[in-house]
This record gives structure tokens, sequence and C-alpha cells, in this order.
């Protein structure tokens, strides 16, 4: 399998819960409260997890860790989380709260939204890796 096949191949595997859930939201009945309220928690769970990352990462980096040990371990992270997801791409199952979507209200696309992209080990780590 060539790389151009293979990005698109991960970023569905990583994000796809994530962009089904924005559909979801979109063709909703409160579409327009619903996809602003997924979209501020989802933006509040990244900034803040990106932010701690940075702030951590700069803590290590002024007590003397070097940049290529971060990177090496942020790289073993990225990896990790990428072989979890390859390996568990066929036993995994659609959530039971995806068919939840069509009636959610803006407080649960807010949660879901916090949760979906602050939560899951892949975006955790993806999260840490970019504030690093």
């Amino acid at each position: 399998m060539t790389l151009a096949k293979l990005i698109p191949l991960a970023f569905v595997m990583i994000a796809g819960p994530q962009i089904l859930s924005a559909i979801f939201l979109a063709t909703s009945e409160k579409w327009h409260r619903n996809s602003q309220a997924f979209v501020a928690g989802a933006a509040i769970s990244v900034t803040t997890l990106v932010t701690l990352a940075f702030l951590l990462c700069t803590g290590a980096r002024d007590q003397g860790a070097s940049g290529n040990a971060l990177d090496i371990i942020f790289m073993v992270l990225l990896l990790g989380a990428g072989l979890h997801t390859f390996l568990t791409r066929k036993t995994s199952k659609p959530p039971a709260w995806m068919g939840k979507l069509e009636t959610a209200g803006p407080k649960q696309s807010f949660r879901l939204g916090f949760l979906l992209l602050g939560v899951f080990l892949t975006d955790i780590v993806t999260s840490i890796a970019v504030g690093g």
C-alpha cells in the first residue's frame, strides 16, 4: 500500500467518530445550536490539552530535558496510538451514543465535542505532540 493511500486511511481511523458526529449533528433538528455547542466543546478541550502539554514540555526543557528526548517520546506515543488503532480496527463497533445524535440538544452536543476531542487516547496523544 502506498503512502498516498495510507494517509487518508489513518485520518479516517483516528478522526472517524469526530467527523461522523459533526455530520450527524449538522443534520439534526437543532443543527445550528448543536454544531456551535459541539465546536465550542471541542475547542475548549483541545486548547486546554495543547496548552497543558506546552507548559509541561516547556518546564521539562527548562529543567534540562533535551528536545530530542521529548521528540522521541512524542513519536513513540503517536506510533503506539496508531498501532493500537490499526490492530483494533476490525473489532470496533459503532458506539451506542451515536444513535442518540439525531435528538441531541446543545448541552449534549457540547459535552460530546468536549469529550470526543479531549478524552480519546489518540486525541490526547496528538494534543500532547502538538503542544510539545
